[in-house]
């Protein structure tokens, strides 16, 4: 619980970290001057001045900002101030946060192809020249079964028994009906750590063990080649989360009902989190890179209170030749983000009684 509780915030507060920090440099190359960086929302446990900048750690782990000057619409006359810049500067302002997310997730993926990473998106036979290695990973333990009497349960990685390894579910299916009703030893693997666990087999024959399992391919090729596949990995990732949310958007305004398992709020992640972090160190990667890219592409939706809703804007000065007034534009995201508030509390609520 506790490994799981440090990922989860570690993790959480790499994305906006990085997301911010886009924002952060954009800001300042552009010469715009950051009055506040601060990670999570107040209240405030940690700031210091440096410079005309204050930086701030806040309790509430679950966003962050950075404050510019005259981002509000006031001291449009003062060079430093945001509203005074030119219209192209804004606007990588606004997408840097978003570019940093997605050289995020990237990295993560140049990184993990190198030294082996969960198949994601592109089928590993599909790879050219990959090297493919298979994991058994147990997704249930049945109520009552062989394995959950042994504490088996999901998350666990079945490695093998005895001499004989096992990467294909084949393998562990076929010597589980072979030994039915013996006592057994099997490596399992979690968080990193191999232990054996003594397992008395049942005598049914469709179910020794009483366990669903899942096939996880591995992926590893050179070094040298990994950014290349790591681009094409994040830009099919791109297509295939843009392709759902447009499905699910599509659902919801013409049912009035939202297809279950495309949105996730934080208790959903925090669950899918703690699988991971038992699997170990690539699915954790993996997970954060999926994550991260997820948020990215939300955040750069065309959305009150959102990076993509203040690009609307700046869209709407463009064709008008001047901005909306300062007070209509922050009304309209303070009603953006009340709604915003509104849908996670609702997504959470869906994810607690799933649970």
């Amino acid at each position: 619980m506790i490994l799981t509780i440090v990922v989860f915030i570690f993790v959480l507060g790499l994305f906006i970290f990085v997301h911010e920090l886009g924002h952060f440099i954009a800001a300042k190359k552009a010469g715009i001057k950051v009055e506040e960086f601060a990670l999570g929302f107040p209240p405030r446990l940690w700031s210091k001045k440096l410079g005309e900048t204050v930086y701030a750690i806040n309790a509430v782990p679950l966003g962050g900002y950075v404050k510019l000057y005259g981002e509000e619409g006031k001291h449009t006359t003062d060079p430093k101030a945001f509203y005074s810049k030119p219209l192209f500067s804004r606007f990588w302002v606004i997408v840097a946060g978003v570019l940093m997310n997605i050289l995020l997730g990237w990295f993560l993926f140049a990184v993990g192809f190198s030294f082996g990473f969960p198949a994601t998106v592109t089928a590993p036979e599909n790879i050219p020249g990959a090297k493919i290695t298979s994991e058994i990973v147990v997704s249930e333990a049945l109520p009552n079964s062989p394995a959950s009497q042994a504490k088996i349960s999901r998350g666990d990685i079945i490695i093998g028994t005895g001499g004989q390894k096992f990467s294909q579910p084949d393998q562990l299916s076929n010597f589980t009906k072979k030994h039915q009703g013996q006592e057994v030893v099997f490596q399992i693997k979690a968080y990193g750590i191999t232990h054996d666990v003594s397992v008395k087999l049942s005598r049914d024959a469709k179910a020794p063990l009483g366990v669903s399992i899942l096939d996880s391919e591995k992926i590893q090729v050179p070094f040298w080649r990994a950014p290349i596949l790591a681009i094409k990995e994040v830009g099919s990732l791109i297509a295939l989360i843009a392709k759902a949310l447009a499905g699910f958007f599509a659902t919801l305004f013409t049912t009035g009902k939202a297809q279950e398992g495309v949105v996730t709020g934080p208790v959903g992640i925090w669950f899918i989190m703690k699988t991971a972090t038992k699997l170990g160190l690539p699915y954790i990667a993996q997970l954060a890179a999926l994550i991260n890219i997820n948020l990215a592409i939300v955040n750069i939706l065309p959305f009150p209170a959102l990076d993509g809703g203040r690009l609307i804007f700046f869209a709407i000065e463009t064709i008008r030749k001047k901005r909306v007034t300062p007070r209509i534009e922050n009304i309209v995201h303070t009603i953006g983000f009340a709604v915003l508030i509104a849908l996670m509390l609702l997504i959470t609520f869906n994810d607690i009684i799933k649970r």
